[in-house]
């Protein structure tokens, strides 16, 4: 796949062209001020996400040296489910808590959506809360 060199990052050609021929038309953003905007997100959050991606492989070979240590053994959830909080990656019920959002767009915070909160474990679930808020996204 062929790469080009656009505000500062490495993208494939095929989504530069897409962004610069499919989405950005019609709008009232510029191509340079989007993939400047882009650039400058990556370069704020790519450290963090580099971070949370190191933790979350340690997490994974403690996971699969736990699974590779017992295999052949019949699964004890109980000892699974304290290992897990042992590493971390399960954690305590922090208890109640509360929520306060802000610069909320005023089409999500006046208009109720049915099925808006989905889990995007599973693609089906997100595309019809879109096609339920929205209309149907393949008919856009």
């Amino acid at each position: 796949m062929d790469h080009v060199q656009v505000g500062g990052l490495q993208v494939s050609s095929l989504l530069k062209d897409f962004i610069e021929t499919e989405v950005l038309p019609g709008t009232v953003l510029e191509a340079d001020w989007f993939w400047a905007g882009l650039s400058d997100i990556v370069r704020i959050f790519a450290p963090r996400n580099q971070a949370l991606l190191k933790v979350r492989a340690e997490l994974q070979d403690k996971i699969d040296a736990w699974h590779t240590a017992r295999r052949g053994q019949q699964h004890d959830a109980a000892a699974y489910a304290a290992f897990l909080r042992e590493i971390g990656y399960l954690r305590p019920d922090p208890g109640p808590f509360s929520v306060a959002t802000e610069y909320v767009d005023a089409e999500i915070a006046s208009i109720a959506g049915p099925q808006l909160v989905v889990p995007l474990s599973n693609a089906r679930y997100a595309l019809n809360a879109g096609n339920a808020r929205w209309g149907s996204l393949y008919d856009a």
